[in-house]
């Protein structure tokens, strides 16, 4: 991760696990975080047809949950309340802040442990088949919507509720094992906020460098909205880490920015995280990466979350990433007040509209 104010190209031209570009924000003093369950219930008392959206909505934008609410039990209460627009929009904010926390653990099928021998026939087909797949894709467009949030209130306002801070869209080109944004750079657009990168594999090829000298072991089987996965989980210490970091401040947007006393931080830190597969074809459904920082460093939270579908390219069939996470939370001092709060932005990528680069010559009849 990397902390910079540039063009949004800049920071996807970089090798990290994940590059940062921020803006600056200060954290609410956090409510007591809440469950999947009670957030339903909330949701049921709430009688969301009649509550004005934007009152829910600000409801929402100022809880925490304690656990993750997966994309399959997001679409459930999707289905179930209806939510307008900016409601639904703070639902998936929640399910985007929760993304690195554990499942509820009603969540959690009740399935055996698969027995070694499967076990590892799955991790060698994630090792050889799934990461090579992931290096011989081919050059391809599509396209990276990315919605970011902060809790940066106006200046001098007290009000520290997450919100929306950026929308945009770009077509990006992969090409040769590398991708980068389909625009000149001086068209791209000036972002202030967090930028990620590693989605189309370089992530998971350093995870799985990584994995021999820390540790992997069984986690649980659950169910996503492509069926049923088992969940692996790794842990790599630093002195094997490859998740290389660096938060800086430079270039600021908000003029509240100037009210917070920052700290750097380069490393590369121990991380965990978690390897959902398909055990049906031995495909990666989710990919999750986690800093492990000292009580002494500048970040209290990094990580990014891929999850990864079927997509078809060129009339062929390639694992693709769909969906990703990015949260990066750093510790700073207002200056006004002189207590310690805590910076946090998180970013939501979704990427479609996979088309292979290249002419494609067809042959009519005559």
């Amino acid at each position: 991760m990397r902390i910079a104010r540039s063009h949004v190209g800049d920071a996807m031209r970089h090798g990290w696990l994940g590059t940062v570009l921020l803006a600056s924000a200060a954290l609410l003093p956090a409510e007591t975080p809440i469950t999947v369950e009670a957030l339903t219930q909330l949701l049921a008392a709430q009688n969301i047809a009649q509550k004005k959206d934007a009152a829910l909505a600000d409801k929402l934008a100022r809880m925490e949950l304690s656990e993750r609410l997966s994309a399959a039990e997001l679409g459930r209460l999707e289905t179930r309340f209806q939510p307008k627009e900016k409601t639904a929009q703070m639902l998936e904010l929640l399910a985007d802040r929760s993304a690195f926390l554990a499942l509820p653990k009603a969540e959690i099928l009740a399935r055996p442990m698969p027995d070694h021998r499967q076990l590892q026939n799955q991790w060698d087909h994630v090792v050889h088949d799934t990461a090579n797949a992931l290096r011989q894709l081919p050059n391809f467009m599509a396209t990276r919507a990315t919605r970011g949030y902060d809790n940066v209130p106006n200046t001098y306002d007290s009000d520290f509720a997450l919100r929306p801070r950026s929308e945009y869209r770009q077509r990006v080109t992969y090409r040769d094992g590398h991708d980068a944004p389909d625009t000149p750079r001086e068209q791209q657009p000036l972002v202030q906020g967090l930028l990620s990168s590693g989605e189309f594999g370089g992530l998971l090829l350093q995870v799985l460098h990584d994995i021999p000298s820390g540790t992997l072991r069984w986690g649980h089987w659950e169910s996503t909205d492509a069926g049923d996965v088992m969940v692996l989980r790794y842990e790599i210490p630093a002195n094997a880490s490859h998740f290389h970091v660096q938060y800086f401040c430079c270039s600021f947007t908000h003029e509240e920015s100037h009210n917070f006393d920052f700290a750097p931080y380069a490393g590369a830190p121990a991380y965990h995280g978690e390897i959902a597969i398909d055990p049906n074809n031995g495909d990666l459904r989710r990919l999750t990466v986690v800093g492990d920082f000292l009580p002494v460093d500048a970040l209290r939270q990094g990580g990014i979350a891929i999850d990864y579908r079927r997509v078809e390219i060129g009339g062929k069939s390639y694992l693709c990433p769909v969906h990703s996470v990015a949260l990066l939370t750093v510790k700073a001092r207002q200056r006004r007040s002189l207590k310690q709060v805590d910076l946090l932005w998180i970013n939501e990528v979704r990427f479609s509209d996979y088309h292979r680069l290249g002419a494609e010559v067809r042959i009519l009849p005559d």
